[in-house]
């Protein structure tokens, strides 16, 4: 026997000896995610309950995504395409706030592709125009 067909059954015997063993590991790394769902799901609940508390325009009403938000003149005009907060090695450093695109209101709405983040301190100065509806 020629060392290719040496090494073909070598890979064969060794893919047949270690079925059983990936057979585990795929359902351990199943079982991990099943459970590492369940325990992560409290949080982000948590964390859109916080969201919702703190980012609010100048009425006081939730910034959402999906969200037209303008300045009190009417312009710059921006869609919320995501809400966050951010974090430094799993700690969250509650600095919550959004992403947004410019939005440009004619006949077909147009959206800007430059994403740009808005805090807290800008959002309380702007206003929730509609909810695009599109989220």
């Amino acid at each position: 026997m020629d060392y290719k067909e040496k090494i073909k059954s070598a890979i064969e015997r060794a893919n047949q000896n270690l079925a059983f063993d990936r057979k585990l590991r795929d359902e351990a790394i199943e079982a991990f995610k099943k459970r590492e769902q369940e325990e992560e799901e409290p949080i982000r609940l948590l964390i859109q309950q916080y969201l919702d508390e703190e980012l609010k325009d100048i009425n006081g009403n939730t910034i959402r995504e999906g969200y037209i938000i303008v300045s009190q003149n009417n312009y710059p005009a921006y869609k919320v395409i995501k809400r966050g907060m951010q974090f430094l090695f799993g700690t969250p450093l509650f600095s919550p706030s959004v992403q947004v695109v410019s939005y440009s209101p004619t006949k077909e709405p147009k959206f800007g592709k430059k994403v740009k983040t808005l805090h807290r301190s800008e959002l309380s100065k702007m206003v929730i125009m509609f909810d695009d509806g599109a989220s």
